[in-house]
């Protein structure tokens, strides 16, 4: 049997996960994997910090993302399907690796996604 050498499909708790990036690592490191892609809903995370981490425990860390996407005719389609504008929208996830750490505009729109999702979390205990 072929041994998995990485593993391409990951959560921490930065989205949906049970487990920081760093427990993450260290799992990906004790089960004998070379490498792995955190693959955060949305977000890159700490990118930085967890590539520096990985790299001294040895690990190749490919930096990728789960993005939510909803096609303008597929939310055409739902408003006249249910005559509603509910932000509950049909919705598809791509996993997009190789994402470029440093680009400045996923980085921005990475910290407002997390950012609003803080907020949704507030919300969500008021009630």
């Amino acid at each position: 049997m072929t041994k998995f050498q990485y593993d391409l499909h990951t959560h921490t708790t930065t989205s949906d996960g049970s487990l920081h990036w760093r427990e993450l690592l260290s799992l990906a490191k004790e089960v004998g994997l070379r490498g792995l892609a955190i693959t955060d809903h949305n977000t890159l995370g700490p990118i930085r910090e967890i590539s520096e981490e990985a790299r001294k425990l040895g690990l190749s860390c490919i930096p990728a993302a789960e993005i939510k996407v909803t096609c303008k005719n597929q939310i055409e389609q739902y408003r006249n399907q249910t005559g509603s504008d509910d932000n509950l929208l049909p919705t598809q996830e791509l996993i997009v690796y190789g994402i470029d750490p440093t680009n400045e505009e996923f980085l921005h729109l990475s910290n407002e996604h997390l950012k609003g999702k803080a907020k949704y979390i507030v919300e969500l205990c008021r009630l």
